[in-house]
């Protein structure tokens, strides 16, 4: 069908305004109505109050907008942007200012030294398991445990694993076994199991330097101090059984387990079980080694990074590796995600931490952030700090040096009202392609008002300078994209549609935007706006709700403009001049606009009245016979043009004839 033949609507009570028309369908013409239908039609369109009682309607033929006889189309709805623009990136840049050279040096000027998990800060490899001990690595005869002198020369040192079970030693022997096991002194595993009642007389050191698991199950010990001073020269043991020693644990003090890691502070089982994080943490902090007492945040830091998940899968690799004598080192940049809250934390390093993209450190001690790491975590994007101890300011400054960064919470710590300073130190970070800096600061959006406010406050008096240019690019950036800005020639000037929403812009150049279309400025608190007057295709413009805009500029910039089809500019508010309770603020600007654009329709966002357009044309002289015939001209305009809303209501274009063949109407 090219064109449409519109009928009456029989059933409704719609006004019966409306002029039949036909047009040609596949090259014929489509039937009249009958007359029962045309009967109906014209009942329908008179019929008003109850019943089938018939009366004049109540309203005035020049008193409705011309857009009552059909569905009224804003002209900001017929205008699509087709902007093409590249693809959208995953990472934004840095905005226009930022200093490379600058943040590279301060960042190379953090150290970046490794702070290992505990398990991994041992010069050994992990405990091999049993099995993988060679039969010449075993010794397991009593006799040769007991008469050294007994074994083949150079074989000792060869030893690394010595079973001594099920043996009833005497006293003289029990007495004499440290000394004998002395000689061993690569042994790593040692097993002291079922050896007799005079095993409670077992005293002095073990002195094999290399035990990491001592088996002392099912014996006579009874004192916790002689087990101390056995073991107290295990520096590196990290499995301990002490079951089936009644006296012994019937005399074992309430901190028993805490003593026996300050005594081996790498002890890892105690009877089979794993030591959590804080009994090992308090046992080295309270009886541990003096050089590690003075490093206690490292040191609970490593512990705690032994409990994740990534760390421990490496461990038990490494144990699988050591069956065959391989060792494989700690690599952390498996580690994307760092859940750590509520540990106690005082310090923490991500050195190493090559793909952490979100760390969560809230609810500990923190106190400090410098030399952390963070200077280095190349993709951190989410870093949660919620209740912490940062206190100081120049804290907020790292932030700065994290270039992913998006979003960090602070609620909670000492340091009050940082948000603004916060969002100022992070103004140069990469942030999304449509938002530079940080996104979100306690969860909460951060606005480019905020931006522009930071600068305001703690920027130098170049930046204090340039924050109209700062807002405006941070504007265009969030409705088009940095990478296509940066990418996408003359994409401005392929721009149709600019609305500025939700956004505060006291100036605004619009001279870049040659083919705009659709300028939608309303309530962003403007003051100032220049380039009106470069845009000559310019349809529809609103620049409601901005008190601060000067009249007399805006109109003498749109004088020359012909394409206007809305306008608005009214405010909100009583004692404004352009309020729209004002009796001549809308008939002054429907009369400064309506001779040069002809396809005006809409002021204010109300349709222009039939009555309005008269008074307009007459207030700028046009002549009465004129006004007279358009009372008429641009209803039938309307009826016999339906579907064309591109049509001219400028009264000299009204006429019959002008916008469409009145031949071509059977049906009036």
């Amino acid at each position: 069908m090219n064109d449409v033949l519109v009928h009456p609507d029989l059933s409704s009570n719609s006004k019966a305004l409306l002029f039949s028309f036909v047009r040609t369908y596949n090259g014929g013409a489509l039937p009249p109505l009958t007359p029962e239908q045309e009967a109906a039609a014209f009942q329908a369109s008179l019929r008003r109050g109850k019943g089938d009682q018939l009366k004049p309607p109540n309203f005035s033929f020049t008193n409705i907008p011309l857009e009552e006889l059909e569905p009224f189309q804003h002209p900001a709805s017929l205008v699509l942007d087709d902007v093409q623009g590249a693809p959208e990136p995953e990472v934004g840049s840095e905005p226009e200012g930022f200093d490379i050279q600058a943040f590279s040096l301060r960042r190379q000027s953090s150290p970046n030294v490794i702070c290992s998990p505990f398990g991994f800060s041992k010069t050994d490899p992990p405990i091999r398991p049993f099995s993988s001990y060679r039969h010449e690595e075993i010794l397991a005869a009593p006799e040769f445990i007991l008469e050294k002198s007994t074994l083949p020369s150079g074989a000792i040192e060869n030893i690394k694993c010595v079973i001594l079970h099920g043996v009833n030693l005497d006293k003289k022997q029990v007495k004499a076994l440290p000394t004998l096991l002395a000689s061993y002194i690569n042994v790593e595993v040692l097993v002291l199991n079922k050896l007799g009642p005079y095993t409670k007389h077992m005293k002095g050191r073990l002195k094999c330097p290399r035990i990491r698991t001592l088996d002392l199950a099912n014996n006579s010990l009874d004192s916790f101090g002689r087990l101390l001073d056995l073991i107290s020269g295990l520096t590196r043991l990290e499995s301990l059984n002490i079951e089936g020693n009644p006296s012994l644990h019937a005399s074992l003090p309430l901190d028993y387990t805490i003593r026996l890691v300050g005594s081996c502070p790498y002890m890892e089982v105690l009877n089979g079980k794993s030591l959590d994080v804080e009994t090992r943490f308090q046992g080295i902090s309270m009886y541990g080694p003096k050089q590690m007492r003075h490093d206690l945040p490292r040191i609970r830091w490593q512990l705690v990074l032994d409990s994740i998940p990534e760390v421990k899968q490496q461990m038990s690799h490494n144990l699988a590796l050591a069956a065959v004598g391989e060792f494989a080192p700690l690599d952390l940049s498996y580690v994307v995600k760092l859940a750590l809250p509520s540990c106690k934390l005082s310090y923490f390093s991500v050195c190493g931490f090559a793909s952490l993209e979100e760390l969560d450190l809230s609810s500990n001690f923190i106190e400090t952030l410098r030399n952390q790491g963070l200077e280095h975590a190349d993709r951190l994007r989410v870093f949660d700090l919620r209740d912490n101890l940062i206190g100081r300011r120049e804290e907020l400054k790292v932030f700065g040096l994290v270039p992913l960064l998006r979003v960090v919470m602070l609620q909670g710590n000492k340091l009050k009202n940082y948000r603004s300073r916060l969002i100022y130190e992070t103004r140069f970070l990469k942030g999304s392609n449509r938002v530079g800096g940080l996104l979100t600061v306690d969860r909460e959006e951060v606005s480019i008002m905020e931006r522009c406010g930071a600068l305001l406050m703690w920027g130098t008096s170049a930046e204090r300078r340039r924050v109209d240019d700062v807002r405006w690019a941070a504007i265009l950036r969030l409705c088009y994209g940095a990478h296509q800005l940066a990418t996408v020639p003359g994409l401005l000037q392929g721009v149709r549609r600019l609305l500025l929403l939700r956004q505060e812009v006291p100036s605004l150049d619009l001279a870049q935007f040659t083919n705009l279309e659709v300028a939608d400025l309303a309530g962003i608190a403007l003051f100032k706006v220049t380039g009106l007057d470069t845009l000559t295709r310019l349809r529809v413009l609103n620049l409601a709700n901005n008190p601060s805009l000067k009249s007399t500029p805006v109109f003498q910039q749109i004088s020359g403009l012909s394409s206007l089809e809305s306008f608005s500019f009214f405010v909100v508010g009583g004692t404004h001049k352009r309020s729209p309770q004002s009796k001549t603020y809308r008939s002054k600007v429907i009369t400064r606009l309506i001779f040069a654009n002809r396809r005006l329709q809409v002021v204010d966002e109300q349709p222009i009245m039939l009555e309005e357009r008269i008074a307009a044309y007459k207030n700028s002289g046009a002549p009465a016979p004129l006004m007279e015939q358009y009372r008429v001209n641009p209803v039938l305009t309307l009826n016999c043009t339906i579907g064309n809303p591109g049509r001219d209501y400028h009264f000299d274009a009204v006429l019959p004839g002008q916008q469409y063949q009145p031949r071509d109407i059977t049906i009036l």
